[in-house]
């Protein structure tokens, strides 16, 4: 999700994964502090990829979760703690904690937003395609640890992207025509991805355990893409008849969210 991991980029400053305060008991700042270091263990709990870009590797070995029913935890979560953030009077907070509040409220606004009104975990196959390709590639774009410890995490997630793409079959309901042609226009690059650019970035793996695990996880993820391939265009495609505008009020609440512009649209829909 890039355009989180820029918003909370700031928030993070704020999340120190300090000991928890009772934000029973304690002011407003250090109820704010409290509660930003609760909302991130657990939205890198339901965002791992987040959790190694940010640079904390207990979460390598674990991927999203594109599950229906994850979609309605993370729907839960999201509520409940802009319920509890909603609660501290920014008033309160100095200058960069009041920020830091508004910029977390808005983020968790979009995610809402995301999911439960756009919708594209219904709408969009190539989120189940691209997606853990891109938790593929935060584990390789950085020499953060030794090549086999890296392999090992690239393992992990490999063996959880089959049910990944399982997931797309159930939750894809009527994607617009123009996304699932996009999704199989970028699989072949996805599959070729795995095919040769994974193994060509742990090419200093030595560890014979961790490279025969590689070439099974490897080899399963290959094929369950080609699959997935299959499928969009011969189930999927032909059913694809969605729509892919979001509508004024929808594209003014991205903007408000995302970039914090409340220009008003002139545009009927978007």
């Amino acid at each position: 999700m890039p355009i989180q991991h820029l918003l909370l980029a700031a928030t993070l400053l704020t999340a120190t994964l300090a000991p928890a305060q009772n934000p029973q008991n304690d002011g407003p700042a250090q109820t704010f502090t409290a509660l930003t270091n609760q909302y991130f263990d657990q939205y890198f709990h339901f965002n791992p990829t987040a959790g190694t870009s940010a640079g904390f590797h207990q979460y390598d070995t674990q991927l999203e979760d594109y599950s229906a029913a994850a979609v309605a935890a993370q729907q839960k979560f999201l509520h409940t703690f802009d319920t509890r953030l909603a609660a501290i009077d920014p008033t309160a907070l100095d200058e960069a904690d009041a920020a830091d509040l508004l910029i977390l409220r808005n983020n968790i606004k979009s995610q809402l937003l995301s999911l439960e009104v756009i919708r594209n975990w219904e709408k969009n196959p190539d989120n189940y395609s691209s997606g853990p390709t891109g938790s593929i590639f935060t584990i390789m774009e950085r020499n953060y640890a030794p090549a086999d410890t890296r392999l090992k995490a690239v393992v992990a997630r490999e063996r959880l992207i089959p049910q990944v793409l399982a997931d797309a079959r159930k939750n894809l309901k009527n994607p617009p025509h123009i996304f699932t042609e996009i999704a199989l226009e970028q699989i072949d690059g996805t599959i070729s991805f795995f095919q040769s650019d994974v193994p060509a970035a742990f090419t200093d793996a030595h560890d014979p355990a961790v490279n025969a695990a590689f070439t099974k996880s490897n080899a399963a993820v290959i094929q369950a893409l080609k699959d997935y391939a299959a499928w969009m265009k011969t189930d999927l495609l032909p059913r694809s008849n969605g729509d892919y505008k979001l509508g004024a009020d929808t594209f003014r609440k991205k903007l408000l969210y995302d970039e914090m512009v409340d220009t008003p649209s002139t545009v009927s829909s978007m």
